[in-house]
This record gives structure tokens, sequence and C-alpha cells, in this order.
């Protein structure tokens, strides 16, 4: 239709059937826009076709999003549009527009099929794009032929992405049986370096992890040696700005020291991702430490935090649960933002009261130095306990663009290391490939941490999780005032804490939660 002007004109929609696109893709090249561009004309190009009211509001997309394990089903936006239908926020006798079957599901063709039924069983046709196929419940259970074609098309979407594993299996397979001829992995640890195809240990960080270990072995512990290197200027291994406790625990506690690789495997049981440590292999990396030193510190049982000047008291370590501190793992610091951890503070006097100080500051990491009483704030908390849950954020949708936009990152970096593990596989011994390829999977991780994180979140958001973890408080906070220890609530507020800022300069708390958003309370006078 045309107006006399010449342009097209819109049809009116009113009362039309609505419809809903679907959008899907994880390679490289899709991601770069062709794939995106393509299945959206094609979605507006068939509403426009068949008198279809497209909604341009809730379009679903899961870019990056694998739909070979069904991550598009289990917690993607496939998921949220039948928890759309379900709810009846999208009406049932709509459409779902995707370009073709494989874009809904590659998993096996049983699983695959049951995904389409759970669909069209909601009264929604499918459509795909491609052939302007429909399928509904009726015409899967009338048409015998649809039936079947639809389960080989989902077979030979799983068929190629199995291939497409197995390979890239197999390319790791074969570089961990030659993990004593040539590097496995441009990935190092910080002191050691790939240097002409050869693993070589840096002078100055490999002695700075000997200096680590001779204080350790002299008794010193890993506080007081965090606190040594920061006051000496030693430079840091990564981009942190000065030496934590945890890191040098960390040094401590790695193998890799004494040259001992720990390859992994990624593991996938009933959906979940997790990596399985492998036998190590000996003389993998050129070792800084001998194995007898760093066999004499892996002492688990034993406090290597040490006393306040530094030395091991040999003492066994609190039973795991004896928690001193409401806010252990949550309390932060108002200048830099870093943890605050609990000292005693009244000058040996018995009966001290426990404060609250930057780790950092205390580590002479450059912060500044402030005790903050940590009853007068576990206390302000609790009376004010019933104000912050009653203040806490609604769930919000709104992590969505980030968790996409995240995952459409990791699919393009995770392709882009299958290339060039099987270039190096295949016997590229080019040092700017392994170099390439060590960027590239320190990026993935970091954005894996980053994808951890916002799953977690938009998890959390929703109602009924927010309702159980709300009630688990309450429990926990009369359990305390009944007498028992801080590690039940502790551990309550962690479920619905992500952190909380002890502000000493306005005499405020104010609290992170996981899910996004603030609420705060006062605990003492302002200074400022």
């Amino acid at each position: 239709m045309s107006t006399r002007h010449g342009r097209e004109a819109k049809p009116n929609l009113r009362n039309h059937p609505k419809a809903y696109s679907y959008l899907r893709f994880s390679t490289p090249e899709q991601a770069r826009g062709d794939s995106y561009r393509r299945q959206t004309a094609l979605a507006e190009e068939y509403a426009l076709r068949h008198g279809l009211d497209l909604d341009d509001r809730l379009t679903f997309r899961d870019l990056g999003v694998s739909a070979y394990r069904g991550r598009n089903v289990a917690e993607g936006r496939l998921a949220d549009f039948l928890d759309g239908v379900r709810s009846g926020d999208i009406e049932r006798g709509s459409f779902l527009l995707v370009e073709s079957l494989d874009r809904i599901s590659r998993q096996t063709a049983r699983k695959a099929l049951r995904t389409l039924e759970s669909i069209v069983e909601e009264g929604v046709t499918v459509v795909t794009l491609s052939d302007g196929k429909q399928y509904t419940e009726e015409s899967l259970d009338a048409d015998p032929m649809a039936l079947i074609m639809s389960i080989l098309i989902f077979a030979r979407a799983n068929e190629e992405s199995t291939t497409k594993a197995r390979r890239l299996k197999a390319a790791w397979e074969n570089k961990r049986k030659s993990v004593g001829k040539k590097p496995l992995t441009a990935r190092t640890p910080a002191w050691i370096t790939l240097t002409n195809g050869k693993l070589v240990a840096d002078p100055r960080k490999a002695a700075v992890v000997r200096r680590v270990f001779s204080m350790a072995a002299k008794g010193i512990g890993q506080e007081a040696i965090a606190r040594k290197l920061n006051a000496d200027g030693v430079r840091t291994f990564g981009k942190a700005k000065h030496w934590q406790k945890s890191y040098v625990a960390k040094l401590i506690g790695n193998p890799a020291v004494v040259g001992d690789l720990v390859p992994h495997v990624i593991d996938y049981t009933s959906g979940r991702k997790t990596r399985k440590p492998l036998e190590p292999v000996p003389g993998y990396f050129p070792p800084v430490i001998d194995r007898d030193t760093f066999n004499a510190l892996q002492r688990p049982p034993v406090a290597l935090t040490g006393s306040a000047d530094g030395s091991l008291n040999g003492t066994t370590r609190r039973p795991k649960g004896m928690i001193r501190n409401m806010l252990a793992g949550l309390a932060r610091c108002p200048v830099c933002g870093g943890t605050m951890t609990r000292v005693m503070k009244g000058n040996g006097v018995k009966g001290g009261r426990p404060k609250l100080v930057c780790a950092k500051a205390k580590a002479g990491g450059g912060c500044q130095y402030r005790a903050v009483d940590l009853g007068r704030v576990e206390e302000a908390i609790l009376d004010n306990l019933d104000y912050l849950l009653g203040s806490m954020p609604s769930g919000s949708r709104g992590l969505d663009k980030a968790i996409s936009d995240t995952e459409t990152a990791l699919s393009v970096l995770r392709d882009q290391a299958a290339e060039l593990a099987e270039e190096i596989a295949s016997g590229n011994r080019s040092e700017a490939v392994r170099v390439k390829l060590a960027t590239i999977e320190a990026e993935i991780g970091t954005l894996e941490e980053r994808e951890k994180l916002l799953l977690g979140r938009a998890a959390e958001a929703s109602p009924a999780s927010l309702g159980k973890r709300m009630e688990e408080v309450e429990v926990a906070a009369k359990a305390l005032r009944r007498g028992d220890d801080r590690s039940r609530l502790n551990t309550a507020l962690r479920g619905l804490w992500a952190g909380v800022t002890v502000d000493w300069r306005r005499g405020e708390v104010i609290v992170t939660w996981r899910h996004g958003g603030e609420s705060r309370a006062t605990y003492a006078m302002p200074i400022e």
C-alpha cells in the first residue's frame, strides 16, 4: 500500500496477532553484525507480509549464549519467553519468529524436540524464517512428516556442534600429550615468561618469590610479609597497587614454584561446567623454590597469619564457622573501597574492644588508617535490620544487556582462542601467536568472572529468592540475640549483601545489595 506521496503506509495492526523475534548467535562473524541484521530483517519482513504486530519492545536475544548445552533454555532469554507465556504477559496465539530451528536448540534431537514442544504447547506458533514453515501443537500432531523433519533438523544441528566440540577437545588433548616437549599454553604464573617457545623465570620476580618463601620459612606470617614488601616498595606482579596477605598465601601454596603444572579439563555434569584437576606434571615450569622448602610450608592445620609481630605461633586455626565479626568478608573501607578487617585495640590490656580497620592501611599499602568500633557498627545494623530489609530494592531486569554483551564478547574470544590453539597444535611455533593466545585467555578469564557475577546478581533478584534469604537473615538475627555465634548471621547476610561500607566520616553503614542498589543506616555521629 502506497500513499499519494509514494511512501509505503504502515498497516493498522491493532488486534492483529502479536509476534516476537528470537535472535541467537555465537560465532565471531555473526557477532560482528551480519547475523543480527539478517535475523532482524527476516523477522520484520515476515511480520509485515503476514499482518503480524511485531513487538519491538520484547525482542528476545541470546547473543553468544550456547544452544548446544541448553543454556538459552535453562537461563537465557528463551527461558524468559516461556516464563512470559506461562505468566500471561505474552498471550496465547502469539508467534515466535526464529531464523531456523537450530537457533532454538542444538542439544540432542530428543531434548531439542522437547524444547519445541514446550513452546507450542503453550499456544505459541513457532515460525522458521528461512523456509516460512509454521510449527504448532496441532501441526506436529497432524503431520508426522513435520515432526520427523524437525527431529532431523535438530539431529543435524547437534551433530555439527558435537563435531566442533570434539575437534576443539582433541586439539587440547594433543597439546596435553606433548606437554613435556613444548608449552601447553602461553598462560603462565606471574614470575614465568614464554620466550622463544621456552618457559623462563623472570629474574626480578623469581627473587621476590624466593624472598617470600625465605620470610615464611623463618616464621614470618603472611600479613607481615605483605606489609614488609609494601614498606620496601617491592613492585607487585600484576595490576594490584600493593601486596595483600591473600596473594602471599596463594604464592606459598602454588606448586608452580617447584615446577609442577596442574592441568585441568572442563567437565559438564548435569548441565554445569566445572574445571577438574588432572595429575600434576613435574618439571614443566623452571623451579624457583626447592621442593623441601615448599613442602615444609604446606601445613594446613597451622595458622600462617601469625601474631601481631609477624611470627608464627604454631597454634591451630579456629574451627571453621567460629566467626568473631558479623561483617567478616563484607566490611568495606570508605576511602579505598578495600576490605576492612577486625583487630583488637586496647594497648594489650585485657578486655580491649574489637575494631574495624582498612586491610590496605594495616598492610602498609597507603590507605588512611582509622579504627572503627566494631561493636557499635554491629549494634546499629541489628537495631536497624528491619528498616534495612524493608528498604531493600526490588529485583531488576536491567542486567540483561550487560549479560548479553558479556556473553557475546566471551563467545568471540573463545572461538578466537580455539582457532589459535588449533594453529599451535598444528605446528605453528610463532611467538606472536602464543602471545596473542595468552592475551585472549587472560581476557576470557576476566570476562568469565564478570559473567559469573552478573548471572549471580540476576538469579538473586527473583522475588522468591530474595524473600527466602530475607527470612534466613531474620531467623539468624534472632538466634544471635539469644546467644548464638555470629557465623549463622554472617552467612545469611552474605546471601543478601555484596558489601557494607563503614563510612566513619559520615557515621553511616552503606549496604550494597547483591542484586543491585543500596540502603543506609546511621551508627555514629558524622565527623565531617
